[in-house]
């Protein structure tokens, strides 16, 4: 779910405050470093995270065991880094020395001694203005850690204040209108309610680590990288507390995920071999189609290949709920009448019968061999042929006004138009046919989105996708060495430097299953 844009609750300026910005760089780096043991290092931040918060995201800044390994071996592969914790030491002191007043202060002198292994974010409130935010950091010695926050708080321009809270001492930055300050055994730089939330929450058992629901994705979630806690429908209710959703969308919402709705969890795992995400919602209320064959029946040799299910029955459902209320019901009558108007199409009659699974595929390493499109999977053929016919008109009317030449065409026995431009060499073709609506880029790709002389489901590279993913079907599915290649025609080396690093990536693959009421999404990314 995505939140509307608000003001970045971190600071902005140009002069990143010295402890802050090393904090967060470590913090986001997920790679290795020395430090000493001892102290409150493993602390678990999300004891003073407060409960009621809309989202939380923790991670291992000091990963031991299988998972140093494996981000040590991923460095070493990916991006050619022999040593990844040495090298993000010295990039972090080269950012702090930029800095004029942040010279004399060096990672194995002000962060080492203090740093634990475990880091959480949270976001306890929404607008109207920045989101209420908290880092919160584990501390292998307070003491260090405060001496930390005390030369920062001397040394920063305008100076900070002095505040107290139930008893914890801590300093105000008015810039960045955040408070920095040791919680109990942890680093805390946040806004200044949420910073009073963490004190709170650390007295007894209030943080969100007592929280059930939490308790359940933390354990499930135990030995991973990281993870991500988001309260769905806390989320939707704050913002549209603020305004931040247009009117009406919230019931919407709330309604499409019911009452049962269980927070939702994405959780980050690496290996020396691949590096996975997975995605989990509780308490789903109406079941959604998560995967299509038809991707598995689009070209072997395509190296992208993205499917959605039953298009035309998901889009109808959410046109309906959207006519029950708020904007929906002044919008919808009005793209009615354009489609009739325009094209000569009627929504419910040619449009959304016609459209049943849709794949997008791309193929081709070179400028020579390059194609790709869509491809729909049509309930109603004769909806569909009226739809390509309708837009041929359309198309030839208002393309004359671009240049563009648009002639008819029939491709194994698909009918529909050929468009041509100046523009580029080949031709889009628009064809019905076969079952299958089809939009794509060149005969060839037009021929074997039609009928395919072999199948993606049969490609070797398909088939250890989708292994790789614990044996669901994928409906993303790239391999990286035909992008890399394709990437070879250009000599910006920025370009050439993400090729270096693809080069080093084998395939990427996606995929979803609803079990119950539970939704799991999994994505990998295999390394060579």
């Amino acid at each position: 779910m995505s939140i509307p844009a608000s003001p970045s609750p971190l600071p902005s300026r140009d002069r990143r405050s010295r402890l802050t910005a090393a904090a967060i760089v470590v913090a986001c780096s997920l790679t290795v470093v020395a430090c000493g043991g001892g102290g409150a290092e493993d602390a678990d931040p999300a004891t003073i995270a407060p409960q009621g918060s809309l989202m939380y995201f923790s991670a291992a800044v000091r990963p031991e065991g299988d998972q140093r390994e494996a981000i040590d071996e991923l460095s070493r592969k990916v991006l050619k880094i022999p040593d990844p914790g040495q090298r993000i030491q010295r990039e972090l002191d080269q950012m702090l020395r930029r800095d004029p007043e942040s010279r004399d202060v060096t990672y194995a002198d002000d962060i080492a001694p203090w740093l634990g292994r475990r880091a959480g974010a949270v976001i306890t409130r929404l607008g109207p203005g920045a989101p209420q935010f908290a880092l919160i950091i584990a501390s292998q010695d307070n003491a260090a850690a405060q001496e930390g926050i005390e030369r920062e708080a001397q040394s920063s321009t305008p100076r900070w204040t002095e505040r107290s809270y139930k008893g914890v001492d801590y300093f105000y930055d008015p810039e960045d209108r955040a408070g920095h300050g040791v919680v109990g055994d942890f680093m805390v730089v946040a806004s200044d309610a949420a910073f009073k939330a963490t004190v709170d929450a650390s007295e007894g058992e209030r943080g969100l680590a007592a929280k059930p629901a939490f308790q359940t994705a933390a354990t499930d979630n135990r030995d991973k990288l990281g993870f991500a806690y988001i309260d769905v429908k806390a989320v939707i209710a704050a913002a549209n507390a603020t305004g931040q959703l247009p009117p009406g969308s919230a019931a919407q919402l709330q309604g499409l995920l019911g009452s049962g709705a269980q927070p939702a969890t994405v959780s980050l795992d690496a290996h020396p071999d691949r590096i996975t995400f997975e995605s989990q919602a509780r308490g789903v209320r109406r079941p959604v189609a998560t995967e299509t064959p038809l991707v598995g029946t689009l070209p072997a040799d395509s190296w992208l290949a993205l499917g959605s299910p039953q298009v035309g029955r998901e889009l109808r459902r959410t046109l309906t709920t959207l006519g029950q209320g708020g904007a929906g019901q002044a919008v919808l009558p009005l793209v009615r009448q354009q489609l009739q108007a325009q094209a000569g199409l009627d929504l419910d009659r040619d449009i959304l019968p016609a459209l049943g699974d849709l794949a997008v595929f791309a193929r081709g390493s070179n400028l020579l061999t390059i194609g790709g499109g869509i491809v729909i999977q049509t309930p109603d053929p004769a909806a569909a042929q009226r739809v390509v016919t309708r837009l041929n008109a359309l198309v030839s009317r208002q393309g004359a006004a671009l240049g563009l030449r648009v002639s008819d065409t029939t491709i194994l026995g698909a009918r529909g138009y050929r468009i041509n431009s100046s523009q580029i060499p080949g031709s889009i073709n628009v064809v019905a046919g076969r079952g299958r609506m089809v939009i794509a880029y060149g005969d060839a790709a037009t021929s074997a989105a039609l009928v395919p002389q072999s199948r993606l489901a049969d490609a070797p590279a398909y088939q250890a996708a989708r292994e790789s993913i614990g044996g669901l079907s994928p409906q993303l599915f790239m391999q990286f060495a035909p992008v890399a290649q394709l990437m070879g025609i250009s000599s910006d080396p920025d370009v050439q430097r993400v090729r270096t690093y693809l080069n080093a990536l084998e395939t990427l693959a996606a995929g979803s299953r609803l079990e119950g009421d539970t939704q799991t999404g999994r994505m990998v990314i295999t390394v060579k």
